[in-house]
């Protein structure tokens, strides 16, 4: 293969890798444009993510300045808040400008998402740390875990609150000492990719009961940013529902007279009116 010399020259031998089922191959050959400043993945940037934010409320707004300072300092971020108040949404804002400008060419890694409730322990380890070929029963093939796989760029941890123990001790390891050893391996990777966690738990009542480590939280809570239900900005809901809603005439309920009835936050507000602007109701 001729060696690369232009980013759309990178980019093209990458995406046939892939076509071809090389995933290792194509992962790595990624891995080494990224390192020298030829390959870019994604290409949102974090004032276009941004813009999805449509507040009027201060505390708000307050946020996504604190966004913008945060997406080029590279230590870990947790972001607390209800479900459905898009902490996702800011992981990837924090995520949208990563990587150095090489010859006028923004570079930078994955956004890599995980979400802790949705792993059982045993695969939780495989799906961040990667595993050998025959590892474990199943292992048919060399994976490559989700640390590793955000190299550059950023792993986002979703509900970090539901992460068992054991896994807190070896996550509370790659940050204190940026390595990883994949599932049935000797052999230490280094690590180079931004910690974002998420949670919509009381971390500390958690560690008062010993289900979350301290020394973990410690790490995890060198900056934090806290979202507002959206119950609590009323002028953000009818700033969405005149975004969203198509039809005309729609409600939100209330809970008691003046009082928003939106547990799910904007992902309820979204559903409702999605069914609405089809149904009418």
């Amino acid at each position: 293969m001729e060696t690369p010399s232009t980013i759309n020259d990178f980019r093209s031998i990458i995406q046939l890798l892939w076509a071809q089922g090389l995933k290792q191959e194509a992962f790595l050959y990624e891995q080494e444009a990224i390192k020298k400043g030829h390959y870019n993945i994604g290409s949102c940037h974090t004032e276009e993510i941004l813009e999805q934010f449509v507040t009027h409320d201060e505390d708000m707004i307050t946020l996504k300045n604190d966004i913008r300072v945060l997406q080029g300092v590279n230590y870990p971020v947790l972001i607390r808040g209800e479900s459905g108040t898009g902490k996702e949404i800011i992981a990837q804002a924090l995520h949208g400008s990563r990587g150095p400008v090489v010859d006028g060419q923004l570079t930078r890694g994955r956004f890599v998402a995980r979400n802790c409730p949705s792993l059982s322990t045993d695969l939780m380890f495989s799906e961040f740390f990667g595993h050998k070929k025959g590892a474990f029963t199943g292992a048919i093939n060399d994976k490559i875990g989700a640390f590793q796989y955000a190299y550059k760029g950023t792993l986002f941890i979703d509900e970090v609150g539901d992460m068992p123990l054991s896994m807190q001790s070896m996550l509370l390891r790659v940050l204190q000492e940026k390595k990883i050893t994949p599932v049935g391996s000797n052999e230490e990777i280094d690590v180079d990719c931004r910690i974002v966690c998420a949670t919509n738990k009381p971390l500390e009542e958690m560690v008062s009961k010993g289900e979350f480590r301290l020394d973990l939280l410690h790490r995890l809570t060198v900056f934090e940013l806290w979202t507002k239900p959206l119950y609590q900005r009323p002028l953000d809901i009818e700033a969405l529902i005149k975004k969203w809603d198509k039809r005309g005439g729609f409600k939100v309920p209330l809970k008691k007279e003046g009082d928003y009835y939106l547990p799910g936050n904007v992902r309820q507000l979204e559903a409702m009116i999605t069914r609405w602007n089809i149904l009418g109701k």
